[in-house]
């Protein structure tokens, strides 16, 4: 018989970011430093508690505003939740700069909000987007 929890599931995922036309990006011109987030899996211990807080926050929300309270949030209450999400799970940053800032996984933040990272983010929530997508590094 198989025993399933047997079965390794990574704690994290490594994305090597790509720019479009590009390709993968590294930090050398002999392209030995790959630029890579890391981002935490859904069965990690960040991601389960951010689940919670989630979960949470929206009992909360209802209790103050009734249903349809939750869907009136305004579009900076939702692009501040996506921006928390992205910011929990992001585990590391390895070989990134940004405007002269070598970013880490406390400061990615500044890039996950210009709206001209989006094929950035775009890569990031792709990864976090389902389980499938994150075993796919395993």
């Amino acid at each position: 018989m198989f025993d399933i929890s047997e079965i390794a599931v990574p704690e994290t995922a490594v994305i090597h970011l790509e720019f479009p036309g590009i390709g993968p990006l590294y930090a050398d011109d002999a392209d030995t430093q790959p630029v890579t987030i890391t981002v935490f899996g859904p069965s990690s211990p960040a991601a389960v508690a951010h689940r919670k807080k989630v979960t949470r926050d929206a009992r909360r929300l209802i209790e103050k505003r009734g249903m349809k309270g939750v869907w009136k949030q305004s579009d900076d209450e939702l692009e501040a939740q996506d921006l928390e999400r992205l910011m929990v799970l992001t585990a590391d940053v390895t070989n990134l700069t940004y405007q002269g800032e070598t970013m880490t996984a406390a400061t990615i933040g500044r890039v996950y909000k210009d709206p001209k990272m989006g094929w950035l983010v775009d890569q990031v929530k792709e990864r976090l987007g389902s389980w499938d997508d994150f075993l796919l590094s395993a």
